[in-house]
């Protein structure tokens, strides 16, 4: 599964001196588990917010989530220096674990996916599966088919839900200073 590690050099010129980074190594694929008919997201949310993946079960691990609600998978947004998730009905402040991985930015007012490349918000990890690289174009070489798709709930069109279609993505490690 590793395929490089990341090594760090510093490296002088002149007066600049500045640390130079070798490609990561993946840490782990995950499965997506059941996906049941999406994420489901109050119809008053607003701004800009996240699909974020979380290792133990929603249902488990927050209060209120729909049982159709996909396993895995919730709305999320951080509220100034508090992460929050969406149950459909209200946001609820909760705290992160090292594993929660943010797989897609949405916009609530909107309704879509904001399209970007590998990110870090607030000490969560975020990869973007089927991201494009916006230097060169290219496909990022993520393992993955995880795709989010906004308006979608059960395979039909439902405005403010999010479908999360496809069965894996990886994750790397996180940067070093990144809690």
């Amino acid at each position: 599964m590793s395929q490089s590690i990341r090594t760090r050099k510093k490296v002088l010129t002149s007066s600049l001196c500045y640390e130079a980074f070798e490609p990561r190594k993946m840490l782990a694929t995950i499965s997506v588990g059941n996906l049941n008919s999406g994420v489901a997201v109050s119809e008053d949310a607003t701004g800009i917010g996240y699909i974020l993946y979380s290792q133990e079960e929603v249902h488990t691990r927050f209060s209120g989530i729909r049982a159709d609600n996909a396993d895995h998978f919730v709305a999320a947004r951080l509220d100034g220096i508090q992460w929050q998730y969406n149950n459909d009905s209200q946001w609820v402040n909760f705290e992160t674990e090292i594993t929660d991985v943010l797989v897609a930015k949405v916009n609530f007012d909107g309704d879509a996916v904001i399209p970007q490349t590998q990110f870090y918000v607030q000490g969560v990890q975020a990869v973007v599966p089927n991201a494009f690289n916006g230097l060169t174009g290219r496909p990022i070489d993520y393992q993955s088919d995880l795709y989010v798709a906004a308006n979608q709930f059960g395979s039909q069109f439902d405005k403010n839900e999010f479908q999360v279609l496809g069965s894996q993505f990886e994750t790397f490690e996180l940067p070093d200073g990144v809690d």
